[in-house]
C-alpha cells in the first residue's frame, strides 16, 4: 500500500480497444468486471475456505 504504480504502453500494445477499458476498470475499482463467472468465483472461495479450514482450524 502506498507505493507508486507506471504503467508503461504505446498505441502499438493495445491490440484490442477492450484493454483500455480493462485497465481503466483496474484504476478506477481496482477490479475487472466480467473477468471470471460467478460460478468460477463460487468455486474458488470454495475450495479456498476448505484449505483454510485445513491450516486454521482454530479460526
Amino acid at each position: 500500500l502506498g507505493q507508486g504504480i507506471v504503467f508503461v504502453f504505446t498505441d502499438n500494445d493495445i491490440k484490442d480497444d477492450q484493454f483500455l477499458e480493462y485497465l481503466n476498470n483496474v484504476l478506477s475499482s481496482g477490479e475487472v468486471s466480467g473477468l471470471i463467472t460467478r460460478e468460477e468465483m463460487d468455486e474458488t472461495l470454495s475450495e479456498l475456505s476448505v484449505k483454510m479450514k485445513k491450516e486454521y482450524p482454530k479460526r
